[in-house]
């Protein structure tokens, strides 16, 4: 289940970048997309959605500003 959920989240991150022209997203825009489009709730999908785009390097730890990401 878990490649699964990661690649709706890689789908829905792809898709987001080509509407709005951006490489990063605001983590809360981030939090809502994924919640959205795959369900579940905050500790049991988004958060170890998260982690897992982190650690396979789909975003980036470097912050553009405060509350925002980088999409790589």
């Amino acid at each position: 289940m878990g490649t699964t959920r990661f690649h709706k989240a890689k789908e829905v991150l792809e898709e987001y970048m080509k509407k709005s022209g951006r490489d990063y997203i605001h983590t809360q825009t981030l939090r809502g997309l994924i919640l959205r489009e795959i369900g579940g709730d905050e500790n049991r999908t988004v958060v170890p959605t998260l982690k897992m785009l982190r650690e396979l390097g789909v975003i980036t730890e470097k912050k553009l500003h405060k509350w925002t990401i980088k999409i790589t």
